[in-house]
This record gives C-alpha cells, sequence and structure tokens, in this order.
C-alpha cells in the first residue's frame, strides 16, 4: 500500500507495530497456529497479492 500511495511509509509502521501488538494480545481467538504463522508473514510483507488481501479480509471478519 505504500508503494502505491495509499498509505504513507510512517503510517504503515505504525499500523504493523498495532498489528504486531495486537497479534500478541490476540492469541485467544479462535485461529489455528498456522494461520498466525501467516498473518504475521503477511503483516511484514510490503505488498500483497489479491488473494493474501482477501485472506486478510476474512481473517479479519473472524477476530471480530
Amino acid at each position: 500500500m505504500t508503494t502505491e500511495g495509499v498509505v504513507k511509509k510512517d503510517r504503515a509502521d505504525l499500523l504493523k507495530g498495532e498489528l504486531r501488538r495486537v497479534l500478541a494480545l490476540a492469541r485467544a481467538n479462535p485461529l489455528t497456529e498456522e494461520e498466525w504463522k501467516r498473518l504475521a508473514e503477511l503483516i511484514e510483507k510490503e505488498e500483497l497479492t489479491y488473494e493474501e488481501a482477501v485472506w486478510l479480509r476474512e481473517i479479519a471478519r473472524r477476530l471480530r
């Protein structure tokens, strides 16, 4: 998103930090260990494929 100009780099870094914090707190949610690992990997990526973004959306819905 930063390369497309949707989010500035400093905002993306802040968001990543918050997502890491939430990951640490949210271990009680109904995700498998494999899903947690995948989520952590995708948070670190600079760019996502369409399929990865769709997967993230589905995980977000499950975590609500």
